[in-house]
This record gives C-alpha cells, structure tokens and sequence, in this order.
C-alpha cells in the first residue's frame, strides 16, 4: 500500500508542506529514499531512477542519517 508521504525537499531542513515536493510512497520506496538510493528525486516518482550505491555528496544524505538518528532513538 502507498501510505508514507515523502517529502523531496526535506521536511526538517526546509519545514514545509509543499504539494510540488511530495510524493506517495510505499514503505519500501520510501526507506530507499532515505537511504539515499534514489536519483533525481526533485521530479515526481515516475522518474526517480534506483541506484546502487549511495550518493553520499548529495546534501540530503546528512540529512537522512541524522533523521534516521534520531528515528531508532526514539524506538528505543
């Protein structure tokens, strides 16, 4: 099912809802994008490209880390 909102431009570093940057995402897609496996994600999902290894220069992967961070100390 299609149930997390996806926010391309990031949610913590930006704080907006935009409707032009988010997308409906599965579970699944929306993990590979946070861990930073997801190519030209500022168009919409239909031409997001999957990569095979992370794109550790993009700006939004130190983003995702510190989000996913913070994501397992709270489940704790």
């Amino acid at each position: 099912p299609f149930d997390d909102v996806h926010h391309t431009l990031r949610f913590s570093q930006y704080k907006m809802h935009d409707p032009d940057h988010m997308e409906i995402l599965c579970e699944a897609h929306h993990q590979l994008a946070h861990h930073g496996l997801i190519d030209n994600e500022e168009c919409s999902s239909e031409n997001w490209w999957v990569l095979l290894e992370v794109d550790t220069s993009a700006q939004k992967y130190e983003v995702d880390k510190l989000v996913e961070h913070y994501r397992r100390a709270c489940a704790e």
